[in-house]
């Protein structure tokens, strides 16, 4: 079956889950005699008065069946009893499906990665086995499978979140995962660890577009606009998001699939239109002249196939669209030989790499990472510096003095407020195309 013809279908809901918390109780004061032990009985009302009669049996002696109801009561007085017992399956599945989902408004990339680690967490365990039996060592054991630093962060960020959500609606009396997590990131932190991030040198990233121009005019212009928007966003680009005299590129959605199952019937399940990934994702990106003048160029392209094409459909106006004027897909395949025909290894690069270039480059022109980190829709320049300039300790890689001294002598600072750049770069054209 076509990838984009899975349906996303969620399992049952457990109702246990939205009523965890004990409203009354009441514990027997002497012990239950049963065939020569015995036992304590105690009731719970929950607050959605489901009453539950409980017992626990199997005391030798009247001394020790007390001496747990005393230990009970305490636990029912600071509201540390467990009214249930969860099996991992049980538990990720509501977290995962409902808590995330429904409370958290969890991203569906996001979610994929997510499953992928619950996925690994029921395997490792076993689906049957009881969440509040895991100690630390057994996740320290289960974070030590991870193969890579990728797997391993989102082994971190899953396990986190989940664990603190079970101790926070006592579904585990405590939490393991801290302490596990804490002896895992102390054993990686001084390791060097091989990382993908990665950036092209500017003779790379010429090569790459000038090979792209003479291939498929759609994806070169994707390659221009990539560079400061994320591959969701910028195949949700529109016309209607450029403005042609400010010369501004608005980003106010994305492209991809949602939980509705929206778009299944006529094979768009991925190109839904979604919000954003952040509150700083939505921006306005000033764009360079040969950027616009390109996008002219696209423009005139829309409109003839507007006009020639009688299935094309009228009510959208995509940027870089394929037949009929559909949005195009995902280009990481066509990336991949591409960067093969400009003989760049494909597995030391990611398309990601493009943001991480544009990044690095006006880094090392000291451009202002405020800028840097407003256009790319981080939330810190600290950020942007840390996660997204590419440094080298042994050698600079990056050889962009001649084009980016023209670049950067282009920008026109507003004065009033100097993190936010007006773009007049028409004399870093000729250098591109005398290359």
């Amino acid at each position: 079956m076509d990838k984009n013809k899975k349906l996303f279908v969620r399992p049952p809901q457990d109702p246990r889950f939205e009523h965890l918390r004990i409203l009354k109780w009441n514990v027997r004061k002497k012990p239950t005699p049963e065939h020569g032990k015995y036992s304590i009985r105690f009731t719970l009302i929950m607050d959605d008065n489901t009453v539950l009669n409980r017992q626990k049996g199997g005391f030798p002696s009247k001394s020790s069946a007390m001496e747990y109801r005393d230990a009970l009561i305490v636990k029912l007085y600071n509201q540390e009893y467990m009214p249930y017992r969860f099996t991992f399956k049980e538990f990720y599945d509501y977290w995962l499906y409902y808590y995330l989902i429904d409370v958290r408004k969890l991203a569906y990339n996001t979610f994929c990665g997510y499953r992928t680690v619950v996925n690994r967490l029921c395997d490792y365990f076993g689906s049957d086995t009881y969440i509040d039996s895991v100690t630390t060592v057994n996740l320290n054991h289960f974070i030590a499978t991870c193969e890579n630093q990728s797997s391993r962060r989102a082994t971190y960020s899953v396990l986190h979140t989940s664990f603190l959500y079970a101790k926070e609606k006592r579904i585990i009396l405590s939490n393991p995962a801290t302490l596990a997590l804490e002896i895992s990131k102390r054993k990686f932190k001084n390791m060097h660890l091989k990382t993908k991030k990665n950036a092209f040198t500017l003779q790379e990233l010429t090569t790459l577009l000038l090979k792209a121009k003479e291939g498929d005019y759609t994806f070169y212009l994707f390659l221009l606009l990539a560079a400061v928007a994320r591959v969701s966003e910028t195949r949700a680009l529109c016309f209607r998001n450029i403005d042609f005299t400010k010369q501004e590129l608005v980003i106010d959605c994305q492209l991809g699939r949602g939980y509705d199952n929206k778009g299944y019937e006529n094979n768009t399940l991925y190109n839904q239109k979604r919000k954003l990934k952040t509150l700083n994702s939505s921006r306005v990106i000033p764009l360079p002249d040969f950027v616009m003048d390109e996008l002219y160029l696209a423009k005139a392209r829309y409109n003839w196939a507007k006009k020639n094409d009688a299935q094309f459909d009228r009510s959208l106006d995509f940027v870089l669209f394929k037949e009929h004027g559909q949005p195009i897909g995902r280009p990481y395949y066509n990336f991949k030989k591409l960067m093969k025909k400009c003989n760049i290894n494909p597995s030391e690069h990611v398309w990601h790499d493009l943001r991480h270039t544009y990044a690095t480059i006006l880094s090392e022109n000291n451009m202002n990472m405020k800028v840097v980190s407003k256009i790319l829709g981080h939330y810190s320049d600290v950020f942007t510096d840390k996660e997204y300039v590419i440094r080298k300790a042994e050698q600079t890689v990056y050889n962009v003095k001649e084009p980016m001294e023209l670049f950067i002598s282009s920008f026109e600072t507003n004065l009033a407020d100097r993190t936010i750049p007006v773009y007049n770069v028409s004399s870093i054209t000729d250098y591109f195309l005398d290359l």
